[in-house]
């Protein structure tokens, strides 16, 4: 819908009192005797489509007013095989911005039980029917059993992983989608209770994938169901666009609902935390809901994160969340989590006891929370010591027996990392984490005497 036509459809929602019209082309059709096959529902999808674009503004109005009475008054006696509500349900999809047309219809037709009923039985009626044709590859088949298997487990992670495969999801059809997105305005306990009793993720994602993003987190929010939960989240990982502030707040919402299962939360963390690069538009979200956490939440989070080397793919995105944390957390979150990040990082030690052979990182995923502990907590004197030590330990080098080059730059690598770190902190301190990751970080250069530079600087 082009902004022009959106901006038409709004003035006439808000200023419509009372028109309406029977539409030409659907009222010959709403007459049929018996139920309605699949080539009558097309006709009568698309004679309401023409309908309305073929409509003058004012007609428009009228056409509003008939789908606002169709629907509002609608009773299964009437309209035994729902020719009426198919036509009103694909008229909505002109109508159906944001909650005005359902308010509308509210505000006009407090008392709708017989269109809630009508909508259940549409929505409680899909099913989505998985074939594996015969002859299909074998690979193919391996992956819907893994699929199901990890959806019976409730492997969220590998889940995931699985249905990255199906990439071509059919839509619902008009009436389908309208129905689900009605149910969830005006009764939306009905449609938790529908989405709650699925079973595979093939029959959630669709009924989830029907509403808005902020609707379908919300539902998720509100569900007991983790399939539920997962559709909800899976399409948003999905999404390669920012989310609005309602999305946003929607998600921050699940996020939290989520952390307060402990033992569950670190499982959802595996789907969306284990390599932060890979999902930049939760970032925010995700910041949002931590400062509200547990302490056991806030060292899941901590722990979820893969440190990569030598590349530290996702630091950014984990500075984004951490900044959004810090804004709003209190001093004991902040402590609780920079202190577990901490104490991940010094273990770390840039993959030394991973034995990476590539590992000359000068970076880490969790820089912004090591930042945060330095500046914050940690005491200044500390800071100072470790410098120093770092120091004198890069003085003793040459005296160390290094197997060949890569050993020698693994070991310069990351001693020059580890005292920035701390220089930063102690030049910045509680405004550590901002500056380093700021567009004017300081520059940091580490103390080496003119021989050593012109030695080991090639190397770095």
């Amino acid at each position: 819908m082009t902004k022009e036509t959106q901006a038409i459809v709004e003035q006439l929602l808000n200023g419509w009192s009372g028109e309406r019209a029977p539409m030409p082309s659907v009222q010959p059709l709403l007459s049929i005797v018996g139920p309605a096959d699949e080539e009558q529902m097309s006709a009568l999808t698309g004679a309401v489509v023409t309908d309305i674009h073929n409509a003058s503004n004012d007609l428009l109005a009228h056409y509003l007013g008939w789908t606002i009475k169709a629907l509002g008054e609608w009773q299964p006696d009437a309209d035994r095989y729902g020719l009426r509500l198919t036509a009103g349900l694909v008229a909505v999809k002109f109508w159906d911005i944001g909650d005005g047309f359902w308010a509308k219809l509210s505000q006009h037709h407090p008392q709708h039980e017989g269109l809630v009923s009508g909508l259940k039985r549409l929505v409680s009626g899909a099913k989505t029917e998985v074939v594996v044709p015969i002859g299909a590859p074998q690979y193919e088949i391996e992956i819907l059993e893994s699929l199901r298997k990890a959806e019976a487990r409730g492997d969220w992670a590998e889940l995931e992983a699985k249905t990255s495969a199906f990439r071509d999801r059919n839509e619902h059809t008009y009436p389908l989608t309208e129905a689900i997105r009605g149910l969830y305005r005006l009764a939306p306990n009905e449609l938790i209770a529908l989405a709650d009793r699925q079973t595979t993720w093939f029959d959630v994602r669709p009924l989830a994938g029907a509403l808005r993003t902020a609707d379908a987190l919300e539902l998720a929010c509100r569900s007991a169901s983790g399939l539920v939960r997962f559709a909800a989240l899976e399409a948003v990982l999905r999404l390669r666009r920012p989310l609005t502030a309602l999305e946003t707040e929607a998600l921050a919402n699940l996020f939290r609902e989520m952390s307060s299962d402990e033992e569950a939360w670190p499982s959802w963390l595996s789907v969306f935390n284990r390599s932060p690069t890979r999902f930049p538009h939760i970032q925010h979200a995700l910041g949002q809901a931590l400062p509200r956490c547990t302490d056991i939440a806030l060292r899941a989070y901590v722990d979820s994160i893969n440190l990569s080397t030598p590349t530290a793919h996702g630091r950014i995105e984990v500075a984004v969340c951490l900044s959004e944390f810090s804004a709003t957390a209190s001093m004991e979150a902040r402590r609780s989590l920079s202190r577990r990040a901490w104490d991940r990082w010094t273990i770390w030690n840039f993959g030394v006891e991973g034995n990476d052979e590539t590992a000359t990182a000068d970076k880490s995923e969790l820089d912004y929370a090591v930042l945060m502990w330095l500046g914050s907590f940690e005491d200044k004197e500390s800071v100072t010591q470790e410098m120093q030590r770092v120091e004198s330990e890069f003085l003793l080098i040459e005296k160390d027996w290094h197997s060949d080059i890569m050993g020698l730059q693994r070991k310069v690598s990351r001693l020059t990392a580890r005292w920035k770190i701390y220089a930063i902190a102690q030049l910045k301190g509680a405004d550590a984490p901002d500056a380093y990751f700021g567009e004017d970080a300081p520059t940091m250069d580490f103390p080496m005497s003119d021989f050593h530079r012109y030695r080991y600087a090639p190397i770095r």
